[in-house]
């Protein structure tokens, strides 16, 4: 009887922690996703956080340059798994947006390169050079290049984004022993306007977002509205003018 007594004992503290288990499980699970919340850090400005007005009302938004690596060991990633396209286009899209209502007028590409083959070619040839104007002061090899962009669009700026993702573990949950860890992962967005005539940088910035970039992520869109804060027209006002 006493045995019999024991297992029923033993049985009853095991289903109730189960019970306890089950009814915590949620409310750790949102622990662990507040404690995992991304964050945007302005970590760079070229203007020391200072408003910068251009002159240039006119801008180019080109694709994003997209480099995924691993955080361990700096190996390539395919974008295409993280959905790098997509943040790309987003990236733009909503850059878009946003230069818009500050007054800037954003010019369709597409339709210029449809139009204008000279410019066309121009516009690829620069494309294709993206990363070495982040990395050099100048690119004496694209300065016809710019010229010609610079004629075909009144000139227009240039404005690049990069985005650098470092991937690693994931965040998690130990149900057992509540221990919980962050995902290791962050991204760093880069913009960089170049004037066309001259191939001269007129603003640069760059933030750091604790997370993979993804389109519905708030984080994400925080932090592209905190890497275009600073930069401004002379022109100012709020109308939304997208040039198609």
């Amino acid at each position: 009887m006493d045995t019999l007594k024991k297992e029923i004992h033993i049985f009853a503290g095991t289903a109730m922690r189960v019970l306890v288990l089950s009814a915590v499980a949620p409310l750790l699970t949102l622990l662990l996703l507040s404690s995992c919340a991304s964050t945007s850090q302005h970590i760079s400005s070229s203007s020391e956080k200072k408003a910068t007005y251009i002159a240039h009302e006119k801008i180019i938004i080109m694709p994003a340059v997209l480099k995924y690596v691993s955080i361990s060991n700096d190996a390539p990633l395919p974008p295409a798994t993280y959905k790098g396209e997509e943040a790309g286009a987003f990236l733009v899209s909503y850059s878009s947006e946003l230069l818009s209502k500050k007054g800037f007028s954003v010019l369709n590409a597409k339709a210029l390169s449809s139009e204008d083959s000279k410019f066309r070619k121009a516009y690829n040839e620069i494309l294709g050079e993206r990363i070495s104007l982040f990395r050099s002061s100048s690119n004496p090899d694209l300065t016809e290049d710019m010229k010609v962009l610079a004629e075909s669009s009144n000139n227009a700026g240039i404005l690049i984004f990069m985005l650098r993702v470092k991937v690693g573990p994931s965040g998690t949950w130990n149900p057992y022993t509540g221990a919980i860890t962050s995902s290791s992962s962050y991204t760093r967005l880069k913009a960089l306007l170049v004037e066309t005539g001259s191939g001269r940088k007129l603003w640069k910035n760059e933030v750091q977002l604790r997370e993979i970039p993804a389109p519905e992520s708030h984080g994400y869109k925080d932090a592209v509205k905190l890497l275009l804060e600073n930069l401004k027209t002379d022109k100012g006002g709020q109308s939304v003018q997208i040039i198609n």
